[in-house]
């Protein structure tokens, strides 16, 4: 199950229309996996199966100012 974001971390959030309030949960250390979404339903055509996922960081005052970067790794298994 996700983690909650605490301060100094990275965090994302999936969006659907109905949410009215995302909930933001902390990206997975290095090596962890999460699964985000899983379906049955097959797609020939069209869009798809759209999925938004929305990413920042939550800081607090102790952070200095600066530029700062992560990697995500997306991985999509067919069947």
């Amino acid at each position: 199950s996700p983690a909650v974001l605490v301060n100094n971390t990275w965090g994302f959030t999936l969006l659907s229309p109905s949410d009215s309030l995302p909930v933001w949960v902390a990206v997975p250390k290095f090596g962890s996996a999460l699964q985000i979404k899983a379906t049955s339903q097959a797609y020939e055509t069209g869009d798809g199966d759209k999925t938004v996922v929305q990413y920042g960081v939550k800081v607090d005052y102790s952070k200095p100012a600066g530029v700062y970067s992560n990697v995500v790794v997306y991985t999509v298994t067919g069947k």
